[in-house]
């Protein structure tokens, strides 16, 4: 975890502004979470990323679940609202 203290849970206004993917170093304020532990749960395979140039790119999504910042069911509704 980060020095800073990791986010319990998103506000609902705050959800549609994540992005749906960000770099390692974005997740990481985003979330609140260090980097170290957002690898280690993408290396456990718990979080979607894409590495491409040596540069690691996050499902914000997925990480969002992974670590219960919000509903799953909330982040479905919120997207078919803004599709």
């Amino acid at each position: 975890m980060s020095k800073g203290k990791a986010r319990e849970a998103w506000p609902l206004n705050d959800i549609p502004k994540i992005p749906l993917s960000a770099s390692l170093h974005k997740a990481s304020i985003i979330t609140g979470f260090s980097r170290d532990a957002i690898k280690n749960l993408i290396a456990q395979k718990k979080v979607t990323a894409i590495e491409y140039e040596s540069k690691i790119e996050v499902s914000m999504w997925s990480l969002i679940e992974c670590l219960n910042l919000a509903p799953v069911e909330v982040l479905k509704e919120l997207w078919k609202q803004s599709a």
